[in-house]
């Protein structure tokens, strides 16, 4: 019967929102890398549109993870498809493209304290644009605040989120951020993997069919993957129950 449901099902679309350089595009990687490692066909597709001469994203990035194993197969119940927002300023019809027809949202916070005031000006831009839709609750959220290497005292940490929100005027949208919060680096987690796959031999961390072990799994990782699976939750919670 739950297979049945999840039949119902089309696929997801999950954006990830912020500002310019706050580490979209590298939550999005630095995903598809472990997944990659660990199993590979949950990764279906990733494709990055940026500038070549600064790296920037000037459109969108789009990966596509397999989630959900079916029964006695290797195959996936559905498939998420996650895009991100390119976060410079001048581009907001990219965004306005890349924002219709989302199932869900990851909201990624610039955890450094001088890009405060760009954080302020992405989550009006979001209210303004879908504010009606995740008020409604039609679009379930996360928050992923990155950056958290920064000394103390420079970041934006997650009990500082609450005082974020209020300073862009935008609680109204969002009230439910308890449980909603993860914190992390993207930066972290790759030095981590880098530092773990050049020291530790391959027979140790790889099993017989050559996957990566979740156990050796960096710790680094656990947030990025878990405000993706905290969101792809929401989202099938409420697609679930509009198929009754």
């Amino acid at each position: 019967m739950l297979i049945h449901k999840y039949r119902t099902i089309r696929s997801l679309k999950i954006c990830y929102w912020g500002p310019s350089m706050s580490g979209k595009t590298f939550t999005v990687t630095a995903i598809k890398v472990i997944k990659t490692l660990e199993d590979p066909k949950s990764v279906i597709d990733f494709v990055t549109v940026a500038d070549q001469a600064t790296g920037r994203t000037v459109f969108f990035d789009q990966a596509v993870f397999g989630f959900g194993k079916k029964p006695n197969s290797d195959d996936f119940l559905f498939k998420i498809h996650v895009f991100t927002t390119a976060g410079q300023k001048r581009l907001i019809e990219t965004r306005k493209v890349v924002l219709k027809g989302i199932h869900g949202l990851v909201i990624v916070v610039d955890a450094d304290l001088n890009n405060w005031e760009e954080n302020i000006w992405s989550l009006k831009e979001l209210k303004e644009l879908k504010g009606e839709e995740i008020k409604a609750g039609k679009i379930p959220y996360t928050i992923f605040v990155n950056k958290q290497d920064l000394p103390w005292g420079t970041k934006i940490s997650q009990r500082h989120v609450r005082q974020l929100f209020e300073a862009a005027d935008v609680l109204d949208v969002f009230p439910d951020l308890d449980g909603n919060i993860f914190c992390g680096s993207c930066q972290q987690a790759k030095d981590a993997l880098s530092i773990l796959l050049k020291n530790t031999p391959k027979e140790i961390i790889l099993n017989e069919e050559g996957k990566f072990k979740k156990e050796y799994r960096p710790e680094a990782f656990n947030p990025l993957l878990k405000s993706l699976e905290h969101i792809v939750k929401l989202v099938i919670k409420k697609e679930l129950a509009t198929t009754k």
